[in-house]
């Protein structure tokens, strides 16, 4: 077990309760001037098809992302500090791998909604133990669309159902709907730049349209423990399209820290 305890135990205890946690920290400055540079970078790359949604940045031209090798590795370090892996390690155990990202530009005016969902539906992990860290990279606020989540939602560790329409303006094609949703339950989760959020592939979250003048990117890693597989056999099936489909069953698993404990994990990278 590693030394460095960033939460308290009340920290981890509300995380198993609520399904998600603000830890009272954030990445250091020249780390989070890093990232925004990356961020920069992959604004002004010209093979990028949408800079606002970018998946896996961390693994370069992953499902024709577009995003070149140097600017992955980077993205990939960001997923390896040691204070995000400290975190995780009290909460998820100490044997954590990267399996997936998504960068989320949601820029001023045009930035899409989320609607209501979680994350397991979409997610080749078997079985499904699995958590989201989500670092801010501007300020993210109720008025700009931060992540809103349910809390609790999580406890019965399935899935629920996914089936009301959604608008084409919305970023997902299926949601589940808002009557299912208890507004008393209902958190926000703002964010200074820099500060980061976890939360359980189970949790119930969405996000509202940025109305205003300023951005609000943020990067999501996407993490399970070392006994959990990532299922190719199931990847392709949640893929959009057969590229996608391709990329997905071949992505690189990343052992960021620990074991892979089932042996099963294929086309694992260790650095």
């Amino acid at each position: 077990m590693n030394n460095r305890v960033p939460l308290s135990q009340e920290d981890v205890s509300k995380y198993h309760e609520e399904g998600f946690l603000i830890p009272d920290l954030a990445l250091p400055n020249d780390v989070l001037a890093k990232i925004r540079n990356s961020y920069s970078e992959i604004s002004k790359a010209d093979n990028i098809v949408d800079h606002n949604h970018v998946l896996a940045p961390h693994v370069g031209n992953h499902a024709g992302n577009g995003v070149p090798p140097h600017l992955a590795r980077d993205w990939l370090q960001y997923a390896h500090h040691p204070l995000i892996l400290d975190v995780l390690e009290q909460l998820i155990g100490p044997d954590i791998l990267l399996w997936s990202s998504v960068l989320f530009g949601k820029p001023a005016h045009t930035g899409k909604r989320v609607p209501w969902h979680q994350d397991a539906p979409y997610w080749p992990i078997r079985p499904m133990a699995a958590c989201t860290v989500w670092i801010a990279i501007d300020d993210s606020t109720r008025e700009n669309g931060c992540l809103e989540v349910v809390a609790g939602s999580h406890k019965a560790q399935r899935e629920k159902e996914h089936s009301a329409a959604v608008s084409e303006e919305d970023l997902l094609n299926r949601a589940i709907d808002e009557k299912d949703i208890n507004e008393d339950d209902i958190r926000f989760i703002e964010l200074k730049a820099g500060q980061f959020s976890v939360h359980d592939a189970f949790l119930v979250h969405g996000s509202d349209p940025n109305r205003t003048d300023h951005r609000r990117a943020g990067l999501t890693l996407r993490f399970m423990p070392g006994t959990a597989v990532y299922d190719r056999s199931i990847a392709g099936e949640l893929a959009t399209d057969e590229t996608e489909a391709f990329e997905t069953r071949a992505r690189p698993v990343f052992l960021c820290r620990g074991a892979d404990r089932t042996g099963r994990n294929t086309n694992i990278v260790c650095i």
